[in-house]
């Protein structure tokens, strides 16, 4: 069991659960640890400890990998100030996070410099001006010729978000064929 809890620890803290690599043995310590509280199961496939950060926890529910300053640092290498806005990488894609669209604003994601994902977490898109906020800013994205995506707390906390992401994307390049990269 403790090897387990290693695994978790040098994981950030979260891990998937197929990247323990268990056997039926430790499937079963896994299982207890859960009982005992030691670990909490986040989903179907990932596992994290008590107190995990939430973001880390996001990112392995998103099958991403940490790309930030606090990722720099937990790996032991070279830190220009300090950690703190966490980004997630979509393994096999160029991710840049917070990118300002002319007429648009901020958006959430920006995949391989021409796809954007938006996420809509209830706490921030509840109200009824945010609904419509967030549909006047899709406008704009599409009056721009922009491919665009959004995503539920629910896809995201289900581990969905790669699928739906690449799944868009390929449908968008086979409709589209040559699509515009922001620079």
């Amino acid at each position: 069991m403790e090897t387990i809890l290693e695994g978790v620890r040098q994981a950030c803290g979260a891990i998937r659960v197929e990247d323990l690599h268990l056997d039926r043995a430790g499937r079963r310590s896994l299982a207890r640890l859960v009982v005992q509280g030691k670990v909490h199961r986040r989903s179907a496939r990932v596992v994290s400890l008590p107190g995990a950060k939430r973001w880390v926890v996001m990112c392995r529910l998103a099958k991403g990998v940490l790309t930030c300053r606090w990722a720099l640092r937990h790996y032991g290498l070279p830190v220009i100030g300090e950690p703190g806005c966490a980004h997630v990488a979509i393994t096999g894609h160029r991710v840049d996070p917070g990118v300002v669209i002319p007429g648009v604003g901020e958006v959430d994601l920006l995949v391989d410099r021409w796809f954007i994902v938006e996420t809509d977490g209830y706490a921030f898109h509840s109200k009824p001006e945010d609904w419509t906020r967030d549909r006047v800013r899709g406008q704009g994205l599409l009056y721009q010729g922009r491919v665009h995506v959004r995503l539920t707390y629910d896809d995201v906390m289900a581990g969905r978000t790669v699928d739906v992401v690449e799944l868009a994307m390929a449908g968008a390049r086979a409709y589209f064929g040559g699509l515009q990269r922001l620079s």
